[in-house]
């Protein structure tokens, strides 16, 4: 009877050992293959449906060492709002302020050690948002384009930089920078990047490692996807020569499960868009259109709207710099262009600050209040033939529309500038069909109408008092 006892005593030493283990490690991912965010055509799906993704572009949130995330990601879901996206490094952050994926002491980033202080952060923040049924966009690398980036006052936290590692590489070239250097991985037929650090090791092996050390880790959480690079590649033109670079990275991710995004180039090069619709590594195309009007908006993703890839802008203006409505307008016309859509900050601080935060958040909950009433997933700018639905209006209250529909079924117009009674005058086959007029500046119920179909149907224009700065919305549906 002794020696039960003693075995048991053993069996519960061992299973304390084992639960404490658990808590060291942090939180551990909970998801399952029916749950976890997948792609389905044009649209990605979450918790085994389709979800409009709208939310914010906070790069250093997670990393920063004294921002409380889960209040802010508490703030974000009272808006409406369902993703975020962070940066793996944020490379404009000393050490004192922010945690970087690689170690750092003694004055100097470590490439051959990580910092786990930061991986156990990265992992808390996945689980903080999955449990708020927030989705998290996670950017691999960085705009390491200029000198002034690369070696100069934004790049206190550039662990790549040899001034700024204790590895002995990376070296800038003769302008100051490692551009294109930093995409010649030896991938595609680009040259190899020879300079090793005192390791043993290039610059293609320790992106790799950081790449899959960052899927390994997030991927199992089932709420995030994988961006491989902001704004690539940060210099006009160079796409071109680069090209298999980022194609390599979403093969790489893809095959470790990660759902990829990639910015098609930047600036907007939408030459460069083709290279990636037979591309079955990428889930997601990525523009930071920076357009002041809704149809330039159109302009920048109308060659890929029937192309069967899922589109967003995951970094719009500042709207402290640009203003409240300039930043809605654009979320309005992602919305009807059929792309998801990423409200940039520059601190955290902004959520839930008074700087025009709340006039932020007033229309992020109005989208919400359409995206969640209609069947977006089934819904589409263009018709199979590619053309634009927008022509189905012949006229309306505003300067210029968007259409997003499904015809026959469900219509959502959106206007724009001045205001006015002009009625709509829009091609609706034969039915009955209630119409819902909504201020898209803060999702006020303006005006109900039930009409008619007809080759030449007419919906009543509200009243001419909303504001034409941020638009208004016209929701149409099938009685």
């Amino acid at each position: 009877m002794a020696g039960v006892g003693r075995r048991r005593r053993s069996l519960v030493a061992l299973l304390c050992v084992w639960l404490l283990s658990a808590q060291l490690a942090g939180p551990q991912p909970v998801s399952s293959a029916r749950g976890a965010l997948q792609r389905e055509g044009r649209w990605l799906c979450y918790e085994g449906k389709p979800v409009y993704l709208l939310g914010v572009d906070q790069q250093q949130m997670a990393a920063q060492k004294d921002v409380d995330y889960a209040a802010k990601l508490d703030i974000l879901r009272a808006a409406g709002m369902n993703k975020i996206r962070i940066w793996g490094s944020n490379y404009f952050m000393a050490p004192d302020q922010a945690l970087q994926p690689v170690a750092y002491r003694d004055g100097r980033f470590d490439l051959d050690a990580w910092d786990e202080r930061y991986w156990s952060r990265i992992r808390d923040f996945a689980q903080q948002a999955k449990e708020r049924s927030i989705i998290v966009e996670y950017t691999l690398f960085a705009n390491y384009a200029d000198a002034e980036v690369w070696s100069g006052k934004y790049s206190a936290g550039m662990f790549w930089n040899r001034d700024r590692n204790r590895n002995g590489a990376f070296s800038a070239n003769p302008g100051g920078s490692l551009i294109p250097e930093f995409f010649h991985t030896g991938v595609g037929g680009l040259p190899r990047y020879a300079e090793e650090t005192t390791s043993g090791h290039d610059l293609a092996y320790y992106q790799g490692r950081l790449a899959d050390r960052a899927v390994d880790e997030l991927a199992p959480y089932g709420n995030v996807y994988f961006e491989v690079f902001n704004e690539w590649p940060g210099k006009r033109d160079l796409w071109q020569d680069v090209y298999p670079w980022q194609q390599g990275f979403a093969d790489r991710v893809h095959a470790r499960g990660g759902i990829v995004t990639v910015n098609v180039a930047q600036p907007p090069a939408r030459e460069a868009l083709p290279g990636y619709w037979d591309r079955p590594s990428v889930d997601v195309l990525g523009f930071h259109t920076y357009a002041r009007t809704p149809r330039l908006v159109s302009d920048v993703w109308r060659s890929a709207q029937d192309k069967g890839k899922v589109l967003q802008c995951n970094e719009s203006w500042s709207y402290l710099a640009e203003g409240v409505p300039t930043v809605v307008r654009e979320a309005w016309a992602h919305f009807l262009c059929g792309a998801y859509y990423g409200f940039y900050l520059d601190s955290p601080g902004q959520i839930g600050s008074q700087d025009g935060w709340q006039g932020i958040a007033a229309a992020a909950k109005a989208i919400r209040r359409v995206a969640d009433t209609v069947p977006f997933h089934e819904m589409s700018p263009v018709d199979e033939a590619g053309s634009d639905y927008a022509s189905l209006v012949t006229q309306g209250p505003g300067d210029g529309w968007l259409v997003l529909c499904k015809p026959g079924e469900q219509y959502v117009v959106y206007f724009w500038g001045t205001p006015s009674a002009t009625d709509v005058h829009v091609r609706l086959p034969a039915g009955r069909y209630r119409c819902r007029w909504i201020a898209a500046r803060a999702g006020r119920e303006l005006l109900e109408r039930e009409v008619d179909g007809a080759d030449d149907a007419v919906i009543p224009a509200p009243a001419a008092d909303w504001d034409g700065d941020y638009g208004v919305v016209l929701v149409v549906a099938r009685v």
